[in-house]
């Protein structure tokens, strides 16, 4: 299924880096995808409805204590849900 565009959820990762949640792509493993902007660049990603970073390090999971990124992941979580029933 194709990333759904949202407009960007600006939060920080568990490190402390700037993070923005982009799109959600219901369905997959990795359902939230976005930027994070670290020391080295803007690194495109992607992470669980958990907040797990997709092929990194730790240092880039969400904060999910960010009221914002819990609406997200609800709303990600629905649209799986749509997008699987028969």
């Amino acid at each position: 299924m194709a990333t759904i565009l949202i407009r960007p959820i600006a939060c920080v990762t568990v490190k402390g880096y700037a993070a923005e949640i982009t799109g959600i792509s219901p369905g997959l493993t990795d359902q939230l995808v976005g930027t994070v902007t670290t020391n080295v660049g803007t690194l495109n990603v992607c992470w669980d409805i958990h907040g797990k970073c997709r092929n990194q390090t730790p240092d880039l999971d969400l904060d999910m204590k960010n009221h914002q990124v819990a609406e997200v992941v609800d709303l990600a979580e629905g649209l799986s849900k749509l997008t699987t029933s028969d």
